[in-house]
């Protein structure tokens, strides 16, 4: 065929050369590029779009946004074809000298060889005169060389080196985790670095790191040298360099010593999944080589002591000291970003100590009472002939100390105050302590027990409590409520909480006066954050390089006296806490220490009635399966009800092991403080394991494990067990792995989302409900999604009509709390999603920092915050798969050869009538087992539509959601307001509607029945009558007679046992569900709105991660809902200068609307646009982060083409060229520079930029 075509066009070349010309590959493409016309194109294009509708409009849609990026780049079509080929510089495509002669070369040298040789080829053949068909296929090879050069990975045969692998051209030099966007400049390599193996050091403070004496030797050395040039007299480079290599110089290590105080490191463990994984502190030094770290930054760092490894930096200049000391400090990180939870909470060996510490005695009495005293009882008796019984109750925090009650004490029976008969009651011991400092001391001595009864005065009242309860209290500060209860690991979080809002945050700073005074550097106003703050503080020093400073007659370095200025002048410290912590550190190790809490196989042997209780379960067992084989009880009851008996069975093993445990078994302890293990667990090593779980995460009913790890397991039990620990294995790997990806798209699509103002000025808000479950379980109340926010409208007492909070006014935890307690169960708040700035968000619309529990700084990176906390916990989700019918999905239709194809057909054709819609099939072959009879059409037909479609659960729902697919498990949701006018379940199930159609949509309808006459609005009588089809001439009558809207029958078909959201006669609204499962968002947008549409998705995602325990605040999911929803889809372009069907971002299309506005001129129209975060991120405006987040070489051809100026706006793009970031500090820095006009220039010739 291509002869064919060569030989034709020779012949018409030489018969016709004055009007017909033929060429073959780039050649003759840029000759017909060159004859387009772009001003006639674009209005041909135009025209199209004008006149026509479907593929061919898309189709010249897609061609104009190419002419018209052609036309406002003055750019030529014909210019893409390239006739110069560019040369790398040989720096980037190096020769390497090997061992014995031989070189190693860069893929590009070879694949530049392939082409200079065939282009001295082709240059020949044209010397000589060579025949047009060699020509032609010289050029072909030519064409291949250079394709190979640009893209080698594109081409289906791809050019192979020696070593037979295809060879590395140009774009993959730039694509993928090895190009050159994302290794080497998104991922750069610093120097005064080092990493080492950690190990843990209790002896350390919050703020301290063990560094190795010889790692701060090499990493501090620039210091080390003007250190020894400084004291040890003026010598000479070479000399200070002689001295670092003499080992045991003294004076070396003095200057080690010196110049490593004060001055903080940064410690960073892989993977970086938040910004907590890279904190400050003063190194130490010590001996060893390990990296010494403190116990408690383990959960941040998410380290373990079993080899992990952690890199450290040196902060150079006194900014970056300043940055690391005030913003980066582990003292100043204590609570995650991403929910304002304590991360630095003690846990494990501490908990244990605290737990142990706290706990109280086992009493004699107990045993005597212990029906009374296993729960409150309802009414409290007023006499007690045993104080041993008021005791016990009154340790319980059952009596209120002031209540008169009668006491028999040693015989005597009086009437007193329950302080006072305890009182006397312990006094009579020894018991009694006016200074909880003797209780104490006693202890110490060995003459009192750690968890015996005590009443102390304890700042001036008696309470009764325990010498290891006052031993805790003493830990917390003054002013702080005594903790009387036994201290577990979620009370120690509850404290670290408590402590940080008693002590820093007293209120929220916003007294514009408020200044921080630095003699000899000058006054800063505290409005802005500390952002702003060290950046002025920075830019007020008339010398970078000055380490002290005076500050109140003290000489300290400039980073620490702007901390210890902010102290002093926000009057508020988060000291208390820190010592605290360290404190609980020291005496919950010590206590843990000398309590000798142990595990032994003893402790297992817990007293249960197992075995009666597996027996009476396995007797309902038998009888059910005796009567499903009898036919009185179907398999799928049977099933249901063994599973419920097992799982009944299992809770009652566990009942009696928590019931009969003694409170002080070392196992026992370590589950119900926190430290370790669950209360599930203990069941499993002491009761029965119960019923097992399979790979698909389905419950193995017929072979429960009643066995328990104590005793070991029978080897089909322990075989049952292993289906569910293999999955779990498996799980975590992958998990890992997708986790990783998710959080590396919400970064790239959220990365230039950054505090850009004070105040965007919007009165627009969102709505916040609480949100619930499937099961109408409260996942989170209003006061969790509120709290933190800024209210967009006054809140009202509706019973007292006292204003709560003040619109434009910040909702603490108190007035969160007080709103909910008041009855409201709506509040309109501030939200990213309602921001009105162009670029970024305002620190209105974004509210409080939860990690400073302040309104947030301007410059600070919410968008990789968001990121990093919606992606970290990503591994923590299961990720087991739950079958559940859902909606209509491609429909399988089991083919039967031969005689059967007519019964499928007949089925088929039913199915299609009863419907009224075409599906699509997907035919299976199978061998054939025939229809036996008539009736079972039925059957098959129910089965035909009877769709398992798994609905994605856990982290794979999450991307699901925002990656805006269409979800697996769909629900049917109406298209138009209507009426229910009944449900079917014979036949295929089917929900019918009588739906309202505008007239413009009629024309999707044609062929449904119209159910109610049209009667026109002018003439009054019947254009249309009830039960007619809809058809075309039947839509035409109705539009010119100006009828708005037809009633029209419409069947939506639904799963068989479906679960139905309406009943017949309740009337239904656009984008309402009508069926179980989940929601399309797309088709949802286009129904309710964008407002829906957030809401929907917002709390979809925070139900998963709810229902997971993981904690994420409303505002980080917001984030990226903005970023989807930040392109605009054009509908009518108006008189901007904006293309039919073109995606805008939302800034442009205001700008260009505005810009219309002003000059009284039709603004452009357009729809709201759901994109996945992949999508997004690819499609931003910044032509530098698009092109290094993927599909390299199609951004980059796509910038090339438009003309693109990256306007540098996000954090990607200012590290790729190595800038600093337009964030934190760096922001306002930034703020201060703009692009000048070519005008402007002419006045500044010597710079580019103006302040």
């Amino acid at each position: 065929m291509q002869n064919l075509v060569s030989i034709i066009s020779r012949r018409l070349n030489r018969d016709f050369s004055t009007i017909f010309k033929a060429g073959i590959g780039a050649e003759a493409i840029r000759d017909l590029l060159a004859d387009i016309e772009l001003e006639k194109e674009s209005r041909e294009l135009r025209r199209i779009i004008a006149q026509s509708k479907g593929p061919k409009r898309t189709r010249a849609i897609k061609r104009l946004e190419i002419v018209e990026a052609f036309r406002k780049s003055r750019n030529r079509p014909e210019w893409m074809i390239l006739e110069v080929l560019p040369v790398l510089p040989p720096d980037l495509r190096p020769l390497v000298q090997l061992e014995g002669g031989r070189f190693a070369t860069s893929d590009v040298n070879d694949l530049y060889r392939r082409i200079i040789n065939r282009n001295n080829r082709l240059k020949k053949l044209y010397e000589i005169k060579a025949p047009e068909s060699i020509i032609n296929h010289e050029k072909r090879l030519l064409q291949e060389a250079v394709d190979a050069l640009i893209d080698n990975s594109k081409k289906t045969r791809p050019v192979l080196g020696s070593s037979g692998r295809p060879l590395k051209s140009l774009s993959d030099l730039l694509k993928g985790k090895e190009g050159r966007f994302r290794r080497n400049l998104l991922g750069k390599r610093v120097d005064y670095s080092g990493r080492s193996v950690i190990v843990i050091d209790p002896k350390l403070k919050l703020h301290q790191c063990g560094l190795p004496r010889v790692m701060a030797k090499e990493l501090f050395k620039p210091f080390i040298m003007r250190w020894l040039d400084l004291h040890e007299g003026p010598t000479t480079l070479k000399a200070i360099k002689r001295m670092l290599e003499q080992e045991d110089n003294e004076a070396v290590w003095r200057a080690v010593e010196e110049v490593t105080k004060q001055h903080p490191v940064l410690l960073n463990r892989a993977p970086t999944l938040h910004r907590l994984s890279i904190e400050a502190f003063e190194p130490v030094l010590v001996d060893d080589r390990s990296i010494h770290i403190h116990p408690l930054v383990c959960p941040p760092f998410n380290a373990d002591f079993d080899g992990d490894q952690m890199a450290v930096h040196v902060p150079l200049s006194t900014m970056a000291q300043a940055e690391a000391r005030l913003l980066m400090m582990a003292t100043n990180n204590i609570f995650s970003p991403a929910s304002g939870a304590p991360l630095m909470s003690p846990a494990y060996d501490i908990a244990m100590g605290c737990y142990y510490l706290t706990q109280l005695t086992r009493r004699k009495s107990e045993e005597k009472y212990k029906d009374m005293i296993k729960t409150k009882p309802e009414k409290l008796p007023h006499k007690y002939e045993d104080p041993e019984l008021l005791l016990l109750f009154a340790r319980n925090g059952w009596v209120d100390f002031d209540e008169k009650v009668v006491v028999v004490i040693n015989g005597s029976q009086e009437k007193m105050d329950v302080r006072s008969a305890l009182l006397r009651y312990l006094s009579s011991m020894g018991k009694v302590f006016k200074d909880p400092e003797k209780a104490v001391q006693l202890w110490e001595l060995g003459k009192a027990d750690l968890h015996e009864d005590i009443m102390v005065n304890w700042n001036g009242e008696w309470i009764l409590t325990t010498p290891g309860r006052v031993l805790f209290n003493r830990l917390l500060p003054n002013g702080f409520p005594f903790v009387n209860e036994i201290v577990s690991k979620s009370k120690l979080r509850t404290i670290v909480t408590q402590l940080f809002e008693a002590f820093w945050v007293k209120s929220l700073v916003e007294d514009d006066k408020l200044t921080l005074i630095l003699p000899g550097v000058g006054n800063f106003s505290l409005k802005k954050g500390w952002n702003c703050v060290i950046n002025e503080v920075f830019e007020k020093v008339k010398d970078k390089t000055a380490i002290r400073v005076k500050y109140k007659d003290e000489k300290l370095s400039l980073d620490a006296a702007v901390e210890r200025g902010l102290i002093e002048y926000y009057g508020q410290t988060n000291e208390p806490l820190v010592q605290f912590l360290d404190d609980v550190k020291e005496l919950g190790f010590h206590i843990a220490t000398i309590s000798g809490l142990s595990l032994s196989i003893k402790d297992l042997d817990v007293k249960t009635r197992r075995d009666e209780i597996v027996a009476q379960t396995m007797e309902l067992v038998e009888k059910w399966q005796e009567a499903t084989r009898q036919g009185e009880m179907s398999q799928f009851e049977r099933d249901d009800k063994i599973t419920q008996e097992w799982l009944k069975a299992t809770r009652a093993v566990s009942d009696e092991i928590m019931e009969s445990i003694d409170r002080f078994n070392p196992l026992y302890m370590m589950a119900d403080s926190g430290a370790r293990g669950r209360k599930e667990q203990i069941v499993q090593l002491c009761g029965m394991r119960g019923l097992m779980a399979n790979a698909l995460g389905m419950l193995i009913h017929d072979l429960p494990v009643t066995s328990n790890f104590r005793e070991g397991l029978p080897l089909l039990q322990y075989f049952v067990g292993t289906f569910s620990s293999r999955r779990s294995l498996a799980d975590t790997a992958l998990r890992t792995a997708d986790a990783g990806y998710l959080t590396r798209r919400l970064v790239d699509v959220a990365q230039d989302v950054v505090i850009r103002a004070f105040d965007c000025g919007t009165d627009d808000g969102f709505d916040m409900t609480p949100i619930y479950d499937e099961s109408g379980q409260v996942v989170m109340q209003l006061w969790e999604r509120i709290w933190g926010r800024i209210a967009a409208e006054r809140v009202v007492d509706p019973r007292t009509r006292k204003v709560i909070v003040d619109k434009n006014e910040m909702i603490t935890m108190t007035k969160a709390k007080e709103i909910e307690e008041a009855g409201i169960t709506k509040v309109k708040v501030r939200s990213p999603m309602t921001c009105a700035l162009p670029h970024g968000i305002c620190a209105m619309c974004y509210g409080m920092d939860l990690s400073t529990r302040r309104l947030v700084d301007i410059g600070e990176a919410v968008g990789i915050v968001a990121a990093q906390s919606i992606g970290e916990p990503g591994t923590q989700f299961t990720m087991r798969t739950f079958h559940t019918v859902v909606g209509p999905s491609i429909v399988e239709i089991r083919q039967y050869k031969t005689r059967r194809e007519a019964a499928l057909r007949e089925i088929t054709e039913r199915a299609r009538e009863e419907m009224g819609i075409s599906e699509m099939l997907r035919i299976i072959r199978q061998t054939p087992r025939g229809l036996r009879e008539e009736e079972q059409k039925e059957q098959r037909m129910k089965w035909w539509v009877r769709l398992h479609v798994p609905r994605r659960r856990g982290l794979l729902r999450v991307e699901e959601l925002f990656d805006a697919r269409r979800p697996l498990g769909q629900s049917i949701i109406a298209e138009y307001d209507g009426v229910v006018r009944e449900i079917i379940k014979k036949g295929i199930w089917r929900i019918v509607l009588d739906i309202e159609v505008p007239v413009e949509d009629l024309e999707k309808h044609i062929g449904m029945e119209i159910v109610e006459d049209v009667v026109s609005p002018r003439s009054k009588s019947i254009i249309v009558r009830k039960g007619e089809k809809v058809a075309e001439d039947l839509i035409e009558k109705i539009r010119k007679s100006g009828v708005n809207k037809v009633k029209v029958k419409r069947a939506y078909v639904v799963p068989f046992h479906a679960e139905f959201k309406v009943k017949e006669g309740d009337r239904v609204e656009a984008g309402q569900q009508l069926t179980g499962g989940t929601i399309n968002p797309h088709a949802f947008l286009a129904l309710r709105g964008v407002k829906a549409v957030q809401d929907y998705l917002l709390r979809e995602i925070q139900t998963i991660y709810r229902l997971q325990g993981i904690d994420i605040n409303d505002k980080h999911i917001e984030i990226i809902i903005r970023q989807m929803l930040r392109k605009r889809r054009v509908k009518d372009p108006g008189d901007t200068d904006l293309l039919p069907g073109q995606l805008v971002d939302r800034a442009t299309l205001e700008y260009e609307n505005a810009r219309v506005r002003a000059l009284g001129k039709r603004e452009a129209t357009a729809d709201w646009v759901l994109m996945g975060i992949m999508h997004a991120a690819e499609s931003t405006e910044s032509w530098l982060s698009a092109a290094s987040f993927q599909r390299t070489t199609q951004a980059l051809t796509d910038a090339a083409i438009k003309g693109k100026v990256d306007h540098l706006i996000g954090l990607k793009e200012n590290v790729i060229i190595g800038r600093l970031i337009p964030a934190g500090t760096g922001f306002f820095s930034r703020a201060k520079t703009r692009l000048i006009t070519p005008e402007e220039s002419k006045m500044f010739p010597a710079t580019s930029e103006s302040e």
